[in-house]
Order: C-alpha cells, then sequence, then structure tokens
C-alpha cells in the first residue's frame, strides 16, 4: 500500500508547476500526436510539432530522452486556437505574433518562447513577442525564479488565461479554459499536494487520479470543448465504432488516431453491411438519420475509398445509418469513414483509413441453391427426355 501511495504521489506531482520548491518541473503526458503548428518566415513555411519543441528543449538541456509536458501541451493548444481564431486557415509570420500567458511555468515559458522564435539561437528576424503575468502583475517577457514560485504557489482557474495578438492589425483574442476542463476543488487540492504538503494519503491518490483526468482533456479534447471562446456548431467526434450489422458485434474502433480490431473480409462479388455509433466528447452517441427509424437527424453515416488507396476493388454505398461495401475483386484497399452533415451534405469528421481485403470469390449459398436449381431441372429435363426415347 505504501509503495502505491508513493508512485501515485509522483504521478499527482507531474501537473505543470509544482511546488515552489520544484517550479522548473513539467511532468510528462501520455502519447500526444496533435496536428502540427505552421509558420511563415519571409514567406517560407515551417512546421513546428511538439516532439520538435521536446528535442529542442532535451538539446538544450543536454539530455539524452526528450519529453512531452502537460504545460508544453497547455501552451501549444492555446497557441494553436489563438492563431485559427485570427489567422483562420491563414498561415501567420512569427514575427507578427504576440502571445500574452497568465500561466507561468518552466514548461510554459519555454513553450511560448520557442513559437514565437526568443530563443537566442533564433533568428531575431524573424522573432515575436512572448509576454507572461510575473509575481506583481506586470508583463514581463523573461519571468524569473520568484515568477515561477509565485505562479506555482497561486495557480487557479484563472491562471489558464491566454491572448493571441496580430500585431500588424492589432487584432486578438482571448482565451479561457472553461470550468468543466477541471474537477470542482482541484486547485484548493493541488495546493494541499504541492505547495502546503500537508494532504493525506487519500487526498494524494485523488489529486493523482484528477491530474490524469485533466491532461487527458489537454491532449485530447476539442478547442470548442475546452476554451470558453471558441464555439462548435456540430458535434466532435471522439470514438467511432464499426458494427457488423450481420452480427451485431462491433469489429472495429477508432479513437483519436488509430484503429483497434478490422473489417470483415468480403468475397468477390458479396458485401458486407456495417453501422457506426459516432461517439461525442460527452460521451454520448451522435443519432443518425434513418427513412423510418429516425427521419429528423442531422447527420448520416458515409464512407468512401481513401485517398491514394488501391482502385477496382472494393466499392461503397451509403444508407444513412448503415452502408454496404462491396466486393468487386480480389486485393487489398483502404477506406474512411466519415459523419455527414444531411443538409449541407458536408463532412462533418472522418476518421483515419483502414483495410478492405477481398478474397477470391467462393460459391455462396444464394449461387448454390441457384446451381441447384438449375441441376435439378437438367435433370429433370433429362429424364423425361430418356422417356420419350424409350417410347
Amino acid at each position: 500500500m505504501i509503495k502505491k501511495l508513493c508512485v501515485l504521489f509522483v504521478c499527482a506531482l507531474c501537473l505543470c508547476g509544482f511546488a515552489s520548491a520544484h517550479p522548473h518541473d513539467d511532468g510528462d503526458t501520455p502519447d500526444v500526436n496533435l496536428p502540427p503548428i505552421v509558420l511563415a518566415e519571409d514567406g517560407r513555411t515551417i512546421s513546428i510539432t511538439l516532439d520538435d519543441m521536446a528535442l529542442y528543449f532535451a538539446e538544450l538541456d543536454g539530455k539524452d530522452n526528450p519529453h512531452i509536458g502537460c504545460c508544453m501541451v497547455v501552451t501549444y493548444r492555446a497557441f494553436a486556437a489563438g492563431i485559427s481564431e485570427i489567422w483562420g486557415d491563414g498561415i501567420p509570420e512569427r514575427s507578427d505574433i504576440e502571445f500574452t500567458s497568465a500561466l507561468v511555468s518552466r514548461g510554459n515559458v519555454r513553450s511560448a518562447k520557442y513559437l514565437t522564435g526568443n530563443f537566442k539561437d533564433m533568428n531575431p528576424a524573424h522573432r515575436g513577442k512572448a509576454w507572461f503575468t510575473g509575481a506583481d502583475g506586470s508583463l514581463i517577457s523573461d519571468p524569473k525564479q520568484d515568477d515561477l514560485q509565485h505562479a506555482s504557489r497561486e495557480r487557479s482557474a484563472d491562471s489558464y488565461r491566454f491572448t493571441m495578438t496580430r500585431i500588424s492589425t492589432g487584432e486578438s483574442v482571448t482565451l479561457t479554459f472553461a470550468d468543466h476542463v477541471f474537477p470542482e476543488g482541484y486547485f484548493e487540492l493541488r495546493k494541499k499536494v504541492e505547495v502546503e504538503k500537508t494532504a493525506t494519503p487519500e487526498e494524494i491518490l485523488r489529486y493523482a487520479e484528477e491530474h490524469a483526468l485533466v491532461d487527458g482533456h489537454f491532449i485530447d479534447k476539442s478547442d470548442a470543448w475546452l476554451f470558453n471562446e471558441i464555439s462548435s456548431v456540430h458535434p466532435v467526434v471522439v470514438e467511432l465504432e464499426i458494427i457488423d450489422r450481420s452480427t451485431g458485434k462491433v469489429v472495429a474502433d477508432f479513437h483519436y488516431d488509430h484503429w483497434h480490431g478490422g473489417l470483415p473480409h468480403i468475397h468477390e462479388g458479396e458485401d458486407i453491411e456495417l453501422m457506426a455509433r459516432y461517439i461525442d466528447e460527452s460521451g454520448s452517441v451522435i443519432p443518425l438519420y434513418h427513412g423510418t427509424r429516425n427521419p429528423g437527424a442531422a447527420y448520416a453515416m458515409s464512407a468512401r475509398i481513401a485517398d491514394g488507396a488501391p482502385a477496382g476493388f472494393a466499392r461503397v454505398s451509403d444508407h444513412g445509418d448503415h452502408v454496404h461495401i462491396y466486393g468487386d475483386h480480389d486485393g487489398d484497399t483502404y477506406v474512411v469513414f466519415q459523419l455527414i452533415d444531411r443538409d449541407t451534405g458536408a463532412v462533418i469528421w472522418e476518421s483515419g483509413r483502414i483495410e478492405v481485403e477481398v478474397e477470391e470469390g467462393h460459391l455462396n449459398m444464394k449461387m448454390l441453391a441457384a446451381i441447384g436449381g438449375g441441376l435439378v431441372l437438367l435433370i429433370g429435363a433429362g429424364i423425361v427426355m430418356m422417356k420419350r426415347r424409350k417410347e
């Protein structure tokens, strides 16, 4: 029991920004695979990933094991969301970005400075601006030890406030985390565990569990779920279950960026019929259109052959709440599944691709029945002809 609590205590300390004695720590997060942030430097585009940042910081520290801390993820998410809100699908010049953060931790400060190009070995001609809230409430560009310690002691939901500004136009957006990101009483518990060191073993265990939950939110949830200022008119799919309609069983499951399981094999000349459960961020199943059972549903299931996948082996047809995949020729290809807005036909969400295997044709029951019927007729006709000859 003691060993278990010690392990959980170490896990609990992985939340970005530790006790005042450890203001620089930024704990590891689970595997993260967020899209890259794309910036421009005098028209030349650069693509930045969390892995790039982790590798840079590891080399800076002389370490061989790059890691992605949760404060890195938080800053990365806020930075990317701010760009999306101001530039839309455009690519901002790095030097045209001003990023201000009320969250102050080692991982956060380093990440913001990296994204705005403010490390000494980066070209000063392409630097944006990064600001942080200091211990006295003023904006500073280079937080010191006292600022980090103060920020760790006073951390609250209000600390998760970020402002992205387009310097050339003055346009800006401030992003704050929604209340549901953090469990009730989370920061009070954090203070007892990390700052005051007065938490009971039970509180340490609860904090470790809540910390893991919050970390998951930072990684998996959409911008609309995380930030108060961003709204989404459509549900956000976080998981897709594919069901073989012939058995009613889930055969494949897509979560975030990968599949588990696989689709049933198809024989040439046959098809498989698949249904789906699209699950949103609240854990609810998104209703799908069906002509009689659910004619008012706003969304429908769809599938298509994946881009670049071999053609001619299979084809797909959509039927609202299910799809058919037909096996045309022996071979392998790939499909992706989509959630469609029925009013506009727009693709709301699309899965990664999954393999479809079409096997060499065989005699199915319908074919056997047809052949059997034909044989009966032939035999019958032969018997009749033989009788006539004898007559």
